[in-house]
């Protein structure tokens, strides 16, 4: 009966064919009670010279025990062949389309909702029911069996049904097109800001002067250096945006792009100027240039490495629903202060009223209330009853599966925070309707027994027939939280191993002065129906259900919210990820947070194993310990402070490097004035000696000086001789 267990819906059996060297690999399809048969499908692909794709197969329960138990057939923990598991919105609106059109398809032949007999698995009946299909849609015959093929191999799930765009499609080298008047993309900051203007969009001149400010000031080496982004972004403006050119009293050349608060400043923004020149560039050429080839070589080369039908069995369907406890508690951190009425939320298993998971705390009604009941529900309880000091075995309270369908209140599960649960763990969510408690009947009457069972006996409870002038229940508290969850656990191992089940599944053995208990039946149902749903670890559980965020790797970590936060990852570091100067573009994945505590994300390595990635200390320093509402708010606030002097500082930055160029051309004169008018090179042949003159000529220029000589010229007396020949005369060179 071990071995049995083992076999669940859409596990994949290993085994060896008779060379003894090729591993055979398939998927069970259907498991048939009354039969005592199983249907698999082989996963490989179809062989040269065959005829089709492998079809479904049926064989006997008891032969693939037999192979299990000897161990020539294995239940293979990965499973690369199942279906994508990103949520909907990470996927295009073609691939959804492409998805429902074939499903609409081939949903009569293989939801188990409409033929729970699974007739499309037999061989007998497989062609007639395509041909109706093929009949009915139009839809050729090849094409129909390669849908179910993929249905079939990827796991029974929609998804699989998903088309392979990432293997099509064309390098979109060209052009792009020219826009119109109205500003494309999101609303900027200054947009929001009273009177400001919306931005300018780029055409084919703007864009094409954006390029060539690039290659000239980012591209490759300017003045003999390297510029930064910021300063390549500022000579571009300077050299092909400006309105005109103001030239100062002392002849500094100022470019003018912003003239006041009214001016409506429509020139390209450092985005913008970015975006082009990365389009426009080769980043080989680019480097090379703008490094030189030994720096290249040394640092920038690229390094490559009742309704008891709703449910078949024990895991299929679970219910979820939140109350407010009528209890009043202590604080955990000072016992003299009452702190409230905690949220508790009930997770049962339809078939054997099991209580599968729960949650006691201050979340909620909500999602994350929600999430941490689903995340106890689909994990083992041994280490989870350990940290309140009770023991147990894992036999009294074997439920950690992931069920197949998940029904709640139009509540938590109709948010979209429960939208990327759905692909991520395989889950058909669905939701009763407005005020019809009674659809979730078994939830709620958990709710009464919680009552009348723990809550009532309890000092604190809300009395709901206290007369006016009784004293205050709330004064009554002694629990706190931590001990109130005790006292659930108790109460929860108590109702799974001894309540009575009147309304037992048919075929369950019993006489009829014998009710079994919840884990009676979970047990039952475990070893004779279906079985139960998929088991995933805890980590893997909590990524399942946290809500995800794209990351993108820089030199600063794994950053998300466009570098707001940045997390370390020991695989990405191994991989080089963020190294600089490296050549390579940035890598994507996806990050896991928990949106009460920033700290830690979780990210989903390419084995399938899960990674903690904690902040980094950088990022560590502001925001450790912060929920993600409040890094949103702290980012939105220094966000529309910079929206507002953005023109200022650029207008500022211009008239700074107007000025130095103004310096530098001034001593450029004076040099030449120096040497007779010609335009030539300073002398280097006696540096030391000039130096040294340099050098006694400041000492004697900065010295400490009395008061009254203070006023008095530093420099020597002019030469009254026409020799030319005075020997304490001043010589610049």
């Amino acid at each position: 009966m071990t071995k049995r267990k083992e076999i669940t819906l859409n596990c994949i059996l290993e085994s060896t064919t008779r060379d003894g060297v090729t591993k055979r690999f398939r998927r069970v399809l259907h498991l048939d009670d009354r039969t005592q048969r199983i249907c698999v499908i082989d996963l490989r692909e179809k062989l040269p010279g065959e005829r089709g794709h492998p079809m479904p197969e049926w064989e006997a329960v008891a032969d693939i025990v037999e192979g299990v138990e000897s161990g020539s057939i294995r239940i293979a923990e990965d499973d690369p062949w199942y279906a994508d598991t990103r949520p909907d919105t990470e996927l295009s609106k073609a691939s959804l389309k492409t998805r429902a059109s074939r499903w609409a398809i081939i949903a009569p032949l293989v939801d188990r909702d409409v033929d729970p007999a699974q007739l499309i698995l037999h061989a007998s009946h497989r062609g007639a029911m395509v041909n109706d299909a093929h009949a009915a849609t139009k839809v050729a015959l090849d094409t129909i069996y390669d849908w179910l093929r993929l249905w079939w191999r990827g796991g029974q799930t929609e998804n699989a049904l998903l088309p392979n765009f990432n293997r099509c499609g064309k390098n979109l080298t060209g052009e792009p097109r020219t826009p119109g008047t109205k500003k494309r993309g999101r609303r900027s900051i200054g947009t929001k800001l009273a009177g400001e203007h919306p931005g300018m969009n780029i055409d084919t001149e703007t864009r094409r002067k954006l390029v060539a400010g690039g290659k000239r000031f980012y591209n490759r080496k300017f003045g003999k250096r390297a510029l930064g982004w910021k300063e390549a972004y500022d000579r571009t403006i300077a050299a092909f945006f400006a309105k005109r050119i103001e030239v100062r009293e002392d002849g500094t050349r100022v470019p003018i792009v912003w003239e006041g608060p009214d001016d409506d400043g429509r020139f390209p923004t450092l985005n913008q100027f970015q975006y082009w020149v990365n389009w426009s560039r080769n980043e080989l050429e680019a480097s090379i240039a703008r490094h030189g080839a030994r720096r290249h070589a040394l640092e920038n080369r690229a390094v490559l490495g009742t309704s008891q039908h709703l449910s078949k069995g024990p895991g299929d369907l679970f219910l979820i629903d939140a109350t407010i406890v009528d209890l009043y508690v202590l604080s955990s951190i000072d016992r003299r202060r009452v702190v409230g009425r905690p949220v508790l939320y009930f997770v049962i298993d339809h078939f054997s009223l099991m209580i599968v998971g729960f949650y006691v705390g201050w979340e909620g009604p909500s999602w994350m209330g929600a999430l941490m009941a689903l995340e106890n529900a689909f994990t083992e309880k041994v280490s989870f009853c350990a940290r309140y000091g009770k023991e147990i075995e894992p036999h009294e309270w074997p439920c950690h599966h992931i069920p197949r369908k998940l029904t709640g209140d139009r509540g938590e599960l109709i948010s979209k925070a429960s939208d990327w649960t759905v692909p991520g763990l395989n889950l058909i969510l669905k939701n009763t309707p407005p005020f019809r408690a009674d659809f979730k009947s078994f939830v709620e009457g958990y709710f009464k027994i919680l009552n009348e069972k723990a809550v009532e006996r309890m000092p604190g409870w809300v009395d709901q027939h206290r007369d006016r002038g009784d004293p205050d229940y709330r004064l009554d508290a002694v629990l706190t939280l931590p001990a109130f969850i005790k006292l659930i656990i108790e109460l929860i191992l108590h109702n799974n191993m001894f309540r009575k089940v009147n309304q037992v599944p048919v075929g369950f053995p019993r006489t009829l002065d014998y009710h079994p208990s919840p884990l009676e039946l979970w047990e039952w149902g475990i070893a004779n129906k279906i079985g139960a749903g998929r088991v995933l670890s805890r980590e893997k559980v909590r990524v399942g259900l946290l809500p995800r965020y794209e990351a993108r790797s820089s030199y600063e970590g794994l950053g998300i919210l466009g570098g707001l936060l940045h997390y370390e990852s020991a695989d990405a570091m191994a991989q080089g990820w963020f190294q600089r100067g490296t050549g390579r573009r940035s890598k994507t994945c996806n990050l896991f947070l928990d949106e009460r505590d920033v700290s830690i994300a979780y990210r989903r390595l390419p084995n399938g194993n899960v990674e903690e990635c904690p902040l980094t200390p950088a990022s560590g320093v502001h925001f450790k310990g912060k929920s993600l509402a409040e890094v949103l708010d702290d980012h939105d606030r220094e966000k529309m402070g910079l929206a507002r002097t953005k023109n200022r500082d650029v207008q500022k930055r211009l008239e700074l490097g107007a000025t130095f160029d103004q310096i530098v051309q001034v001593e450029q004169e004076l040099n030449e004035r120096a040497a007779g008018g010609a335009k030539v090179k300073p002398n280097i042949s006696d540096i030391k000696e000039m130096k040294a003159l340099e050098k006694d000529h400041n000492r004697r220029e900065q010295k400490f000086t009395p008061t009254s000589e203070a006023n008095e010229s530093p420099m020597p007396p002019a030469n009254d001789d026409n020799d030319g020949n005075d020997d304490n005369a001043y010589v610049p060179f």
